[in-house]
């Protein structure tokens, strides 16, 4: 197969072209810090999912993802917009075994980790007041 000076030129280009294609510069991204509760108790692991709420809409279609540290905080980084909050909270499994492969046990509602019927929707947006985007889950 022939290999000719154009193509290593084309080939070439895309090449430096890939590093500025992608998710966009992220400059206009909003961070956001909450706080995760289940029935006033902070939870103390878990992960936290905004998903883009096109219902309201949010197009940009990334979803961003945090976990919840010990503390019941968790910081998101995402375009600014209307969001369908996840929440997922398992009971731990064995590393390994039979019990490493079970189904996953959850320690809250299930209805929260779920995008079609959890009851959080969050408009992430810039200056929000403090407590915005804390989240209350009870039984």
């Amino acid at each position: 197969m022939r290999f000719d000076h154009c193509c290593f030129k084309w080939l070439f280009g895309l090449l430096l072209a890939l590093p500025l294609l992608g998710c966009g510069s992220g400059d206009n991204n909003v961070s956001a810090t909450g706080k995760a509760t289940y029935n006033g108790t902070p939870l103390t692991n878990g992960s936290i999912t905004y998903h883009p709420d096109s219902s309201q809409g949010n197009s940009a279609g990334i979803m961003a993802a945090s976990e919840i540290d010990g503390q019941g905080n968790y910081q998101i980084t995402a375009p600014p917009g209307w969001y369908k909050v996840t929440v997922v909270v398992e009971k731990p499994r064995a590393a390994e075994g039979a019990d490493a492969y079970a189904l996953p046990e959850y320690l809250t509602p299930e209805k929260y980790a779920s995008i079609e019927s959890t009851p959080f929707s969050i408009e992430l947006k810039p200056g929000a007041d403090a407590g915005a985007y804390d989240l209350e889950l009870t039984d």
